[in-house]
């Protein structure tokens, strides 16, 4: 089973939940969309992960891989974080993002205050071979360079050419199934979608 987390002022049927549910099967992927509050939004995924019988896995995009990386730490489960954000995070002002139909945000420093209780120092090392990093290196809204520094003993896969959005994430389908199985979470792709 896989949870896909979604980004800031995201929702449960974006793009990559959409993809994702199509690529490893509707019933196999629980894409919640969350609450713009911080605690809230932790709370229900850890409310939903406390439930689950089977091995779970987490894939978690901007924000979301903020959370997947929290929620790996503390369940002890594999994850995977497309263009991460990392902490310490910092006030991003207006920002225009290309991920959802050039919605404007503002990332104010109120929700960098709610992100707090969740910050760790250095992810555990068990926890960063739980880790598998999908990194677009031409992120466009948070500095690669930090995800990569954060993450250091982690998988990790640089990419070019996607922005923050990560455009083609359908070619790393494969390699994250791969990944979540060596992690004993057992899926398959249903479809393979490489020009998504």
């Amino acid at each position: 089973m896989l949870a896909y987390i979604h980004g800031y002022q995201s929702n449960g049927l974006s793009f990559k939940a959409r993809h994702f549910k199509r690529t490893f099967g509707t019933n196999q992927v629980f894409c919640p969309s969350l609450p713009d509050n911080i605690s809230l939004a932790i709370n229900t995924l850890e409310q939903w992960l406390e439930t689950q019988t089977q091995p779970v896995g987490l894939i978690g995009a901007s924000l979301g891989g903020f959370y997947a990386l929290y929620l790996a730490e503390k369940f002890q489960i594999p994850a995977v974080l497309i263009n991460p954000a990392i902490p310490p995070l910092a006030p991003l002002g207006d920002v225009t993002d290309q991920t959802s139909q050039d919605q404007r945000f503002i990332w104010t420093a109120e929700v960098c205050k709610a992100l707090e209780p969740y910050f760790m120092a250095q992810p555990s090392e068990r926890t960063l071979q739980s880790v598998l990093l999908l990194q677009q290196m031409d992120d466009e809204v948070l500095d690669p360079k930090r995800a990569l520094s954060y993450l250091q003993g982690a998988s990790i896969h640089r990419a070019v050419g996607g922005g923050h959005k990560f455009e083609k994430i359908g070619l790393f389908d494969k390699q994250i199934s791969q990944f979540m199985q060596r992690h004993g979470v057992s899926v398959s792709l249903v479809e393979s979608c490489d020009a998504d």
